[in-house]
């Protein structure tokens, strides 16, 4: 009975051939301990206070990991008919290195290093024995197991394994793997950079379709009236908000961007001041911001949903705006927003512009007036079907980067439409009508023709233009001798008063 089971056992048995090409599960699992063994050696490159223990229990997790990946790989069960020793870290390399042994593959490298650190690691976590020179030593350990590793069962180098490799956004992709670069070429300052931009380009997208952040900014707007200490600390409040709803690490990220602030400002958009780091940036500081960076942005893309409509390139033609004779749609290179809130001639418009156009919108001041058309395009995307135009004042503007490379500035300008100074022209024939007028350009025979108010009254109105004085609002129209509120009713349908 025992020889036929032990045959059948056998049967079960089948030749192990390495290196096996990794799926994209393995592949990603190895990624992770390769990010595992990243962080353990930033610990041991610079160690202080308890990062010298950190280190060395990482590099235990390393090990432990990547064994647990290579039985999966090489399906142990399925190949030696075993159940694979998951308790003790020397029993799971042991049983490794027999397979390999046991098919002619060679030994498991750093064998005896392994179970050496297993009992390092022992004493640090139950006898508090302090690593002190032994860093060095078993960094050195953990990196030749994990580069012989890679090769022998995967047929891979680490250069090759890479997180870049498993995000889909390609931009923040290529930041990604720029970073990876950087960093094993000791560019530590530029591969930062590269993780900045990552993240920024990241957070970017996430926050495109984000409600909250879009619903804050009139009400940045009102309270920079205000006060702008009142101002910066919503702003602060609301960013916090954002972060804790998309899973941020909040002590991490405040980490991140204290190292951000060192960044020359040669190498920012806003060409903001910077702080100056006192010493020379680190490969510690570099593998923490794309430890940081990378861990997170696969999180996003872990659980993105779709939105429910893609933007559409057509959407930006059927309605063309201007701003003072200025196509907003040069201006507006990636989204625009227009709120209104309960007084209908106040909105805000949230945009984004590109570095080369941030000059336009500066040429906007606050507190002064401009002309803001509107022309609505027939399904040709063409033809003006019906244009409006009403003189707007700028309220409040603000501006901050948002992206550094490429160059986003998101913008916002809060505007306040004059009254009686709206109107609206549509297409009769192939020809633009004036369907509506503004009271203070209307000549007399357009107010006689199209409003249909009395002579008398079109010359009032024009003679107090002549005066100097528009009409801006409903108290002087009820000053105008003879008016009566028929023509009151028309004047202020065809101006939106």
């Amino acid at each position: 009975m025992t020889s036929i089971i032990n045959e059948l056992m056998n049967s079960k048995k089948e030749n192990l051939r390495l290196p096996i090409t990794p799926s994209h599960n393995t592949l990603n699992l190895l990624v992770r301990a390769k990010l595992l063994l990243e962080n353990a050696l930033a610990k041991a490159s610079n160690p202080s206070g308890v990062d010298s223990l950190i280190a060395m229990l990482g590099f235990d997790n390393v090990i432990e990991f990547s064994l647990r990946i290579i039985s999966d790989h090489v399906e142990y069960e399925t190949v030696t008919g075993k159940i694979f020793a998951e308790t003790e870290l020397g029993q799971m390399a042991g049983d490794i290195n027999r397979l390999l042994k046991d098919n002619d593959l060679g030994n498991l490298p750093q064998l005896a290093n392994i179970k050496l650190l297993r009992k390092v690691r022992n004493l640090i976590q139950h006898g508090g024995l302090d690593p002190g020179n032994d860093l060095d030593r078993f960094s050195k350990v953990t990196k030749t197991f994990f580069d012989k590793m890679l090769k022998k069962f995967f047929g891979m180098t680490a250069d090759k394994l890479a997180i870049s490799s498993l995000i889909n956004d390609k931009v923040v992709g290529e930041f990604l793997h720029d970073a990876e670069n950087q960093i094993e070429n000791s560019e530590y300052l530029e591969a930062i950079v590269s993780c900045r931009d990552a993240f920024d380009n990241a957070l970017f997208q996430r926050n495109k379709y984000n409600r909250h952040r879009i619903d804050a900014v009139p009400a940045v707007v009102e309270l920079a009236k205000s006060s702008g200490l009142l101002k910066h600390y919503f702003e602060s409040t609301e960013k916090s908000i954002n972060l804790l709803k998309f899973g941020v690490d909040s002590v991490k990220y405040d980490h991140f961007q204290e190292i951000l602030l060192h960044i020359p400002h040669e190498l920012t958009a806003d060409k903001s001041g910077n702080q100056v780091l006192q010493r020379k940036w680190s490969l510690n500081d570099a593998q923490f911001c794309y430890s940081f960076v990378s861990n997170q942005i696969l999180k996003w893309e872990n659980e993105s949903i779709p939105p429910l409509y893609e933007d559409s390139a057509d959407d930006y033609f059927i309605a063309k705006e201007y701003l003072d004779g200025v196509w907003l749609k040069n201006v507006f290179n990636e989204s625009t927003m227009v709120y209104f809130d309960n007084d209908t001639s106040l909105h805000t418009l949230l945009f984004v512009t590109d570095n080369e156009m941030k000059s336009v919108f500066e040429s906007f001041q606050e507190d002064c007036s401009y002309e803001y058309v509107t022309e609505f395009l027939r399904e040709d995307r063409q033809t003006v079907e019906t244009k409006t135009s009403s003189m707007i004042k700028v309220l409040f503007k603000s501006l901050k980067i948002i992206t550094h490379n490429p160059v986003r500035w998101a913008a916002a300008l809060h505007l306040k439409q004059l009254p009686l100074t709206w109107k609206r022209e549509d297409l009769i024939g192939n020809q633009l009508k004036v369907t509506s007028l503004s009271i203070n350009e209307a000549s007399s025979d357009e107010l006689f023709k199209v409003l249909g108010l009395r002579d008398p009254i079109c010359e009032k109105i024009i003679s107090l233009r002549e005066e100097g004085a528009k009409i801006l609002s409903l108290e002087q129209l009820l000053q105008i001798e003879g008016i009566n509120e028929f023509e009151i009713k028309q004047l202020r349908n065809s101006t939106r008063l």
